[in-house]
């Protein structure tokens, strides 16, 4: 997250918007890969209740 809202364009663009950028590479990323992004963010959901309850 740091080199999205760190760089020059992560100043100058809101926190929704450098979200949006992040979460989009992410996608092609698992394009390029070959992976699930839709399956792998149900497990990272999961994931972050888990770790939410955890607190």
């Amino acid at each position: 997250m740091q080199a999205y809202t760190l760089s020059a364009d992560g100043w100058r663009t809101s926190p929704s918007e450098n979200l949006q950028v992040l979460l989009a590479d992410l996608m092609h990323w698992c394009d390029a890969t070959q992976h699930d992004f839709d399956r792998i963010l149900l497990k990272a959901r999961d994931r972050y209740e888990k770790e939410k309850n955890e607190r």
